[in-house]
């Protein structure tokens, strides 16, 4: 038997001679039996484990698939709507226009950030995310993250500020991860103050002989219902929720804050008194020194305009999409010659007949001549071997980028494009073509 199931039986029969049988041939029997019934149990739930970890194996890969297909099909409209509203921006004369082009930014950015909080928080429960040991003044790392947010902060009329006890505050640790939480935090002040102001303070602590250092932001908002506080780092849950919530959001930044934080090795916390604001507090250990990384002043960061001594460079774009296309025109308006092709097949004859300083290329293309298979030509080309290409994609999960910088691209720009940063690629490339 197994378990109800009667799946056999086994018998003896004494055919020479009548023979009885004792207690003991029976117990040996029935052990027997039960080994036999053990065994096939074990096969049993041996083969049902392999089966549920196919199962796991194959749901597994179908989230991967469909998060980075979601991915690629918001990114590139999304492409169109931030880089297009970010030019309106600039160009627009009329005032009402340009706050238009900026609610068009500001909504596409919400989207985009949306989209990054769900990959990131399936980056983190694949255990995917690489932890890179960085040393930076915290400071400025805070001081450029405010920026970000004063023509929000000005438009609700609030204050922000960096408290500051000392020149510098050096601290190590994972400069991406901490930019992150730190985004999240002042972004979630801000949406919770309607009047008053929102304070970023520093300091250090020693826990068991390490080394802490923490960041607190406070706001002079709505505060937190104690009922709440419980459950303001769960995924998907907000303090105010249903169709009489009072704040926008997914319900997934505090709760990436918090697996960040973990992943560090800290922690985060909160305190706030309902109806007169909250104080979110990060504590991070600093990382050794041994194997930091320490970062290097980036020469092109505030570069807005390609240089004049590189104007008369000539790029080639091989991309699908019209709307992106049109975009990056737009964005390279009289700095540089532009050439245009959608696809790959046209834009490897091209370079084949034109002398090009840098090509953007498009991985998804709509022919069976992908991206991938252009850069694998192109490196293969005595003439084009040596072609700075730069990989401008929607793909944009872990790793895409090291792929694709394996496959031979000399960089990486990953969609919804800015033009600061697109400009900055470019320059950086040409600057180095130019100087060989």
């Amino acid at each position: 038997m197994i378990e109800n199931d009667c799946f056999g039986f086994i018998g003896f029969d004494t055919i020479s001679k009548p023979n009885k049988y004792t207690e003991i041939d029976m117990q040996l029997l029935q052990v027997f039996a039960e080994m036999l019934s053990s065994i096939k149990l074990r096969n049993k739930q041996q083969q049902e484990l392999i089966e549920a970890k196919d199962r796991a194996l194959e749901s597994d890969r179908l989230k991967s698939s469909f998060l980075a297909n979601m991915s690629h099909e918001l990114r590139t409209p999304l492409n169109g709507i931030l880089g297009f509203s970010e030019l309106m921006i600039s160009m627009a004369k009329d005032q009402e226009f340009q706050e238009m082009a900026s609610m068009i930014n500001t909504s596409g950015k919400r989207l985009h950030r949306t989209l990054d909080m769900i990959l990131d928080i399936s980056r983190i429960e694949a255990n995917k995310q690489v932890i890179k040991k960085q040393c930076f003044d915290l400071f400025e790392q805070l001081r450029q993250a405010v920026k970000l947010y004063y023509p929000l902060v000005q438009a609700k009329g609030l204050a922000i500020n960096i408290t500051k006890n000392e020149p510098y505050f050096p601290v190590c640790t994972d400069l991406d991860i901490l930019d992150r939480i730190v985004d999240e935090l002042i972004y979630n002040a801000i949406k919770c103050t309607e009047k008053g102001s929102i304070t970023i303070s520093t300091e250090r602590l020693n826990k068991d002989n390490v080394p802490y250092f923490a960041i607190h932001v406070t706001d002079t908002g709505s505060g937190i219902p104690p009922e709440k506080i419980n459950i303001l780092f769960d995924a998907f849950r907000q303090v105010s929720e249903g169709l009489d919530r009072s704040h926008e959001g997914s319900g997934l930044g505090l709760a990436l804050c918090r697996k960040y934080a973990e992943l560090l090795g800290g922690w985060i916390g909160v305190a706030s008194q309902f109806g007169q604001g909250s104080t979110f507090t990060l504590t991070i250990p600093e990382m050794q020194e041994d194997s930091i990384v320490v970062l290097e002043a980036d020469s092109h960061s505030h570069i807005s305009k390609i240089p004049e001594q590189l104007a008369a460079a000539k790029i080639l774009l091989v991309d699908d999409d019209v709307i992106g296309n049109k975009m990056i025109r737009s964005m390279l308006k009289k700095q540089v010659q532009l050439d245009i092709s959608r696809n790959g097949i046209d834009g490897m004859a091209r370079l084949q007949s034109n002398d090009y300083d840098l090509l953007l290329l498009d991985i998804n293309l709509q022919d069976s001549y992908s991206g991938l298979d252009m850069i694998k030509d192109i490196r293969k080309d005595p003439k084009l071997c040596n072609l700075p290409v730069v990989a401008i994609t929607a793909y944009a999960m872990i790793g895409d980028r090291e792929r694709f910088l394996d496959s031979g691209f000399t960089d990486y720009l990953s969609k919804p494009l800015s033009q600061s940063l697109l400009i900055q690629k470019i320059t950086t490339q040409l600057a180095s073509r130019m100087a060989e």
